[in-house]
């Protein structure tokens, strides 16, 4: 009897986080949250469940709410998302992507194929320019112009330089959807090989896009006060954003990218309201990081409390896999806490290994050590086929190196502390 209830005792906190894991990227990843992006208020829902997560577990708010509001600006696909040749529908983010800053468009359209012949003398361009294109659709394939000359020619191309109806471009890359805070004057379709043959010669279009020049976002954060230094701080960041929606019925569900680490940051979270460190714990969950880092550079602006204080941040992005172990950027400019982190990592047996990687702003850790905070962004290595695509789902994410992760950054802030 008492080695079950030691079980009990050992592996109920386990067996706890392990649920929580799951449920949370359920929920960021359900339908109802549209993609936690830029339509049917898809970040306005997952914001609103981050701060009853925080409530549940008993973090205080900062400055009197669970939220600090900005504006921005940003393109947006919320109706109709057709294309068709001839008879055949398209199907959208397997088919093609609609470039995230393109403008709608409805109609049907002649297909004036681009030839390599015609980049490739001054002539044969100049007769290229001189066409009427303005009912007419441009198809260009990228995987075919690799000389300086014609990719300058191509770029003008596919920049709308022709003033076409728009601009089809067939690649052999992968279809990976983003996030533009703007909108051009054009359409623009990113289409993979063999969706459409020089024997097409219509496209048939209906997309609507709307620019929204007041987006209201909004960040997330949560405290746990400090025991002994309650105006010192670790901070835990993720961004909760995705890509949202492409027309009504596309969604890009983004559980790696980011509801993992959203998901880990409310496991420490939970776990940190529970036992309360020397140092205060803030807990803070991004807008808008898709878009360009808006909502971490915000708070770099307006900041809840004075960033110096900050002790250490670590922002979780990208960390559904794991197989191989964490990379962590800024690694080269703090290297004693990289040693540290590695030093952990290597006693507990945690990861497979914690990669050194130097400075880039690629997650919302840059602006923070633009103002000199010391921060790491962490992020898992491993096998794993989806990134910013429609297949980003939960069910498809390994997590095995989840709850280890969680583990070694528990040690780590704990070591911190210890050379406070």
């Amino acid at each position: 009897m008492l080695k079950g209830v030691l079980w009990i005792l050992i592996f109920l906190p386990i067996a706890l986080a392990a649920q929580n894991e799951a449920r949370d990227l359920a929920v960021l990843c359900s339908p109802d949250f549209a993609g936690r992006g830029y339509v049917d208020d898809g970040m306005k829902k997952a914001s609103s469940y981050i701060a009853s997560e925080f409530e549940k577990a008993g973090l205080d708010q900062l400055n009197g709410s669970w939220f600090q509001n900005f504006t921005m600006r940003v393109n947006t696909f919320p109706g109709a998302m057709t294309v068709k040749s001839g008879e055949r529908v398209l199907i959208p983010g397997e088919d093609y992507l609609v470039k995230a800053s393109s403008a709608g468009i409805h109609g049907s359209f002649p297909l004036v194929f681009v030839s390599l012949d015609m980049l490739q003398t001054d002539s044969a361009f100049d007769a290229l320019k001189a066409m009427n294109l303005r009912r007419s659709l441009v198809v260009l394939d990228t995987m075919s112009f690799d000389k300086e000359h014609i990719d300058k020619r191509y770029k003008f191309i596919e920049h709308n330089g022709l003033r076409s109806a728009g601009v089809v471009i067939q690649s052999k890359r992968r279809l990976i959807w983003t996030v533009a805070r703007n909108q051009a004057t054009y359409f623009s379709l990113e289409i993979k090989p063999g969706a459409l043959s020089r024997k097409d010669s219509i496209l048939s279009l209906d997309v609507d896009a709307k620019f929204v020049n007041r987006f209201k976002a909004r960040n997330v954060w949560g405290m746990v006060k400090g025991t002994e230094f309650p105006d010192s701080f670790l901070v835990v960041t993720a961004h909760y954003d995705h890509l949202g929606m492409m027309g009504e019925n596309t969604r890009f569900p983004g559980a790696n990218d980011n509801a993992s680490g959203t998901s880990m940051m409310l496991d420490l979270a939970r776990y940190y309201a529970n036992h309360p460190q020397k140092l205060s714990m803030v807990f803070i969950a991004f807008a808008a990081e898709e878009a360009g880092l808006v909502g971490s550079k915000y708070y770099t602006e307006h900041p809840a409390f004075t960033l110096d204080n900050i002790r250490f941040l670590l922002n979780l992005d990208l960390l559904g896999t794991g197989q191989e172990g964490i990379t962590a950027v800024n690694a080269t400019l703090f290297e004693s806490e990289f040693d540290l982190l590695k030093e952990l990592n290597d006693k507990g047996g945690y990861l497979p290994k914690v990669v050194r990687r130097g400075k880039a702003a690629n997650s919302d850790h840059y602006w923070f050590s633009e103002k000199g905070v010391h921060c790491f962004f962490i992020y898992q290595m491993g096998s794993y086929d989806h990134y910013h695509d429609t297949g980003d789902k939960p069910e498809l994410l390994p997590m095995v190196g989840y709850q280890n992760t969680i583990k070694l950054v528990e040690d780590f802030f704990s070591a911190l502390q210890k050379s406070n």
